[in-house]
This record gives structure tokens, sequence and C-alpha cells, in this order.
């Protein structure tokens, strides 16, 4: 038998940005679907302190990113966990024939942003997206 729910958003892709949007729609009342191709569980996370188990894959969140994470209930989880304020930033490519530098004394600030690892940001949304009533996952 065929599945005949209906949503008011389906969102493909449960990464970083499907999460978050499916935790912001669904804030807002929507009756959301959140679709991953891939069994949708949240990342295991080792112990805070343990550098042995470093992702190497992460995200340079900025004050407006770490602002949106807040208000979606996710960032308390991604801060208790582990991240790093950043204050500079060196960005160079591929065949270091250029690059740029942003430090936070140039704006006024007192940081940058924060560097998390990215399955830290999936696993706190994640907790945000199952905890709502009307958001429904679908992964096999």
């Amino acid at each position: 038998m065929a599945d005949t729910r209906r949503f008011d958003i389906a969102i493909i892709g449960a990464g970083i940005a499907g999460t978050a949007l499916a935790a912001a729609l669904g804030g807002q009342g929507l009756s959301v679907a959140l679709v991953e191709a891939q069994p949708l569980t949240a990342p295991e996370l080792p112990a805070a302190c343990d550098l042995q188990q470093f992702d190497p894959r992460v995200s340079a969140l900025t004050p407006r990113s770490r602002k949106l994470l807040e208000q979606l209930g996710a960032w308390e989880a991604i801060a208790a966990y582990r991240q790093c304020p950043y204050r500079h930033m060196t960005v160079w490519d591929a065949e270091g024939t250029g690059q740029i530098e942003f430090d936070c004394t140039e704006v006024n600030a007192p940081l940058l942003g924060h560097i998390v690892e990215n399955r830290a940001i999936v696993s706190a949304l994640l907790a945000q997206v199952t905890a709502a009533a009307n958001i429904t996952l679908l992964s096999p």
C-alpha cells in the first residue's frame, strides 16, 4: 500500500542545511517531512575531550549562524560538546595563487565565529527535529 500522508513541506537531505530548515519550519507549525536516502541516526559523538576521535569535517559558523542555532535550540548541545571561537582566518586557493585574510579587529568584533565539527551540528539539530511532533523523518 502506498504512503498517502501529506505534508506542508518536504525537505530532501538531512545534512546541516536540511535539518536546520526542518527545525525552523517545524517551529512555525508546519508539517514537515525530512527525507534522507541513508539510515537516519544521530552521529555518535565521542567524549568532548577525546582528541583522538576528532572529526576533520568542520564548519566555520558566523555569529549569525550561531544565533540561528540558538533560536532552533541546538546551540546549547553544540557548545557543550566542543567548539572553538576564531578571531582570525586565512583562506587560500589550492594553487597558492590567491588568499584572503579576515580578522575580528577589522570589524570591531570580539570574534569572527566558531569552528564546529559537522557531526556535532547535525547531532544537535537532529535532537531538535526528532523532538518535534510535526516533523516526520523518512529514511530506510
